[in-house]
Protein backbone atom coordinates (compact mmCIF):
# COMPACT_ATOMS: atom_id res chain seq x y z
CA UNK A 1 0.00 0.00 0.00
CA UNK A 2 1.24 3.61 -0.96
CA UNK A 3 1.82 6.12 2.14
CA UNK A 4 -1.36 8.83 2.21
CA UNK A 5 1.19 11.56 1.64
CA UNK A 6 2.82 9.80 -1.00
CA UNK A 7 -0.44 9.30 -3.10
CA UNK A 8 -1.62 13.08 -2.36
CA UNK A 9 1.44 14.33 -3.55
CA UNK A 10 1.71 12.03 -6.95
CA UNK A 11 -1.97 13.44 -7.58
CA UNK A 12 -0.90 17.00 -7.24
CA UNK A 13 1.68 16.64 -9.54
CA UNK A 14 -0.09 14.62 -12.45
CA UNK A 15 -3.86 16.18 -11.70
CA UNK A 16 -6.14 12.73 -10.72
CA UNK A 17 -5.86 9.56 -9.37
CA UNK A 18 -6.08 6.36 -11.58
CA UNK A 19 -5.05 3.11 -12.23
CA UNK A 20 -1.84 3.69 -14.45
CA UNK A 21 -0.49 6.32 -11.65
CA UNK A 22 -0.57 4.01 -9.11
CA UNK A 23 1.82 1.57 -11.39
CA UNK A 24 3.90 4.06 -12.39
CA UNK A 25 4.35 4.63 -8.20
CA UNK A 26 4.61 1.62 -8.34
CA UNK A 27 7.41 0.61 -10.77
CA UNK A 28 9.75 3.98 -9.77
CA UNK A 29 9.26 2.74 -5.92
CA UNK A 30 10.73 -0.97 -7.52
CA UNK A 31 12.96 0.81 -9.26
CA UNK A 32 14.66 2.88 -6.89
CA UNK A 33 14.45 -0.26 -4.28
CA UNK A 34 17.12 -2.21 -6.57
CA UNK A 35 19.17 0.74 -7.95
CA UNK A 36 19.23 3.45 -4.81
CA UNK A 37 17.95 6.67 -5.86
CA UNK A 38 20.23 9.36 -6.89
CA UNK A 39 18.16 12.28 -8.84
CA UNK A 40 21.01 12.41 -11.37
CA UNK A 41 22.17 8.76 -11.34
CA UNK A 42 19.07 6.75 -11.74
CA UNK A 43 17.60 7.00 -15.27
CA UNK A 44 14.22 5.78 -16.53
CA UNK A 45 13.15 4.47 -19.60
CA UNK A 46 9.57 4.28 -20.46
CA UNK A 47 7.90 2.87 -23.55
CA UNK A 48 4.19 3.56 -23.48
CA UNK A 49 1.48 5.42 -25.83
CA UNK A 50 1.47 9.08 -25.61
CA UNK A 51 -1.99 9.11 -24.39
CA UNK A 52 -3.89 8.65 -21.41
CA UNK A 53 -4.42 6.23 -19.28
CA UNK A 54 -1.03 4.34 -20.68
CA UNK A 55 1.03 7.74 -20.59
CA UNK A 56 0.05 8.20 -16.80
CA UNK A 57 2.50 5.50 -15.98
CA UNK A 58 5.18 8.05 -16.67
CA UNK A 59 4.37 10.43 -14.41
CA UNK A 60 3.69 8.18 -11.72
CA UNK A 61 7.50 6.93 -12.36
CA UNK A 62 8.70 10.91 -12.71
CA UNK A 63 6.79 11.48 -9.11
CA UNK A 64 8.12 8.40 -7.45
CA UNK A 65 12.29 8.39 -8.69
CA UNK A 66 12.82 12.00 -9.81
CA UNK A 67 13.98 11.23 -13.14
CA UNK A 68 12.22 13.93 -15.27
CA UNK A 69 13.22 14.66 -18.99
CA UNK A 70 14.15 18.33 -17.64
CA UNK A 71 17.22 16.59 -15.50
CA UNK A 72 17.84 14.81 -19.12
CA UNK A 73 17.58 11.52 -16.80
CA UNK A 74 14.11 10.56 -18.77
CA UNK A 75 15.25 8.28 -22.29
CA UNK A 76 13.18 7.38 -25.18
CA UNK A 77 13.98 4.16 -25.51
CA UNK A 78 15.72 3.97 -28.90
CA UNK A 79 18.51 6.70 -27.39
CA UNK A 80 19.08 4.13 -24.27
CA UNK A 81 19.32 1.27 -27.08
CA UNK A 82 21.85 3.64 -28.67
CA UNK A 83 23.64 4.14 -25.66
CA UNK A 84 23.82 0.35 -24.63
CA UNK A 85 21.73 0.92 -21.44
CA UNK A 86 20.03 -2.50 -20.47
CA UNK A 87 16.39 -2.05 -19.67
CA UNK A 88 13.39 -4.08 -18.95
CA UNK A 89 10.01 -3.91 -20.73
CA UNK A 90 6.58 -4.36 -18.72
CA UNK A 91 3.67 -6.09 -21.23
CA UNK A 92 0.51 -5.26 -19.52
CA UNK A 93 -1.48 -4.86 -22.50
CA UNK A 94 -4.53 -7.11 -24.12
CA UNK A 95 -1.96 -9.21 -26.07
CA UNK A 96 -0.42 -10.46 -22.68
CA UNK A 97 -3.37 -11.99 -21.96
CA UNK A 98 -4.86 -13.20 -25.36
CA UNK A 99 -1.52 -15.38 -25.73
CA UNK A 100 -0.19 -12.99 -29.01
CA UNK A 101 3.60 -12.56 -28.38
CA UNK A 102 3.56 -10.44 -31.02
CA UNK A 103 5.42 -6.63 -30.04
CA UNK A 104 6.55 -3.41 -31.71
CA UNK A 105 10.11 -4.48 -33.41
CA UNK A 106 11.69 -1.44 -32.15
CA UNK A 107 10.68 -2.90 -28.66
CA UNK A 108 11.65 -6.34 -28.90
CA UNK A 109 14.99 -5.72 -30.47
CA UNK A 110 16.25 -3.03 -27.87
CA UNK A 111 13.93 -4.33 -24.12
CA UNK A 112 16.99 -7.07 -22.06
CA UNK A 113 13.91 -8.51 -20.83
CA UNK A 114 10.47 -8.64 -21.58
CA UNK A 115 8.22 -9.41 -18.68
CA UNK A 116 4.70 -10.15 -17.82
CA UNK A 117 4.62 -9.13 -14.44
CA UNK A 118 6.34 -7.45 -11.65
CA UNK A 119 7.03 -10.67 -10.40
CA UNK A 120 9.30 -11.27 -13.71
CA UNK A 121 10.96 -7.17 -13.19
CA UNK A 122 12.31 -8.37 -10.01
CA UNK A 123 13.37 -11.56 -10.51
CA UNK A 124 14.96 -10.35 -13.52
CA UNK A 125 16.59 -7.06 -11.70
CA UNK A 126 17.52 -9.42 -8.59
CA UNK A 127 19.65 -11.59 -11.44
CA UNK A 128 21.46 -9.10 -13.14
CA UNK A 129 22.38 -6.83 -9.69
Amino acid sequence: MLPDKLLEGAVQFHGHLGPFLILGLRAGLLGIDYLGKDYFELKAKVKTTLHPPRSCIIDGIQFISGCTTGKGVAYEMGYAKALDKPFVGLKTDYRTFSGMDEINLMLAVSVSALCRSIKEVIDFLSRTK
